[in-house]
């Protein structure tokens, strides 16, 4: 009896658990998640839909007119680091999904242009220049249709042998990221990277 009792108990306790942490975001029918925008306090965001206990968060980036979201987690069943995506569409949050180019390989700290249109991540993924070696890399993709293009990684005066983290793009798609690569004057420096005619410049530390 005390056997049966406990895998009863045992039992409702999953079978809640499951419930709970099935809380999608294909039941929020409000912008923003359904959340209060944010004001000057820090509280974690959307709590138990995308924030939540199971695995480690990259960074979250919302689309400009605030209908799409992506971010990062771990993901046992892949084996690697996967890109998450949910859209407003008809009225409601879409259930999440893995973006198709980090199925195969991994994914991390996702970030959209100002403009939307040109999405920037973190990926060890291989090189086919240099199919030997895994590095922290920083790629891109730009939209295709309702999709992205292939990723392509950024050159090598932002991509060194060294590894690269945290991607932002300001409205000139100028680039920063963080590095330890030659030139720093710290440890872990910011790096910018001017775009003009079609091209990045040489990474420079801001110091």
């Amino acid at each position: 009896m005390k056997k049966l009792a406990f895998l009863l108990i045992l039992n409702v306790w999953f079978t809640t658990f499951s419930v709970s942490s099935q809380n999608t975001i294909s039941e929020l029918t409000k912008p923003y998640l359904g959340l209060k925008p944010p004001d000057d306090t820090p509280k974690i965001f959307a709590p138990g839909i995308i924030s939540t206990d199971t695995y480690n968060h990259a960074s979250v980036t919302i689309s400009p007119d605030g209908t799409e979201i992506y971010w990062a987690t771990d993901n046992d069943s892949i084996g690697h680091r996967v890109i998450w995506y949910s859209g407003f569409v008809n009225g409601k949050w879409s259930v999440k999904k893995i973006i198709d180019f980090t199925v195969d390989s991994d994914g991390d700290c996702p970030m959209l242009s100002p403009d939307g249109q040109r999405i920037y991540f973190l990926s060890n993924r291989l090189l086919e220049a240099n199919p030997e070696t895994r590095s922290k890399r920083i790629w891109s993709a730009g939209r295709s249709g309702s999709g992205w293009e292939e990723p392509q990684p950024l050159p090598p005066v932002i991509n060194s042998e060294h590894l690269q983290w945290q991607v932002s793009v300001d409205n000139n798609l100028n680039i920063y990221f963080g590095s330890e690569r030659k030139g720093t004057k710290g440890k872990d420096d910011i790096f910018f990277s001017e775009y003009k005619n079609g091209r990045y410049r040489e990474s420079v530390s801001l110091g």
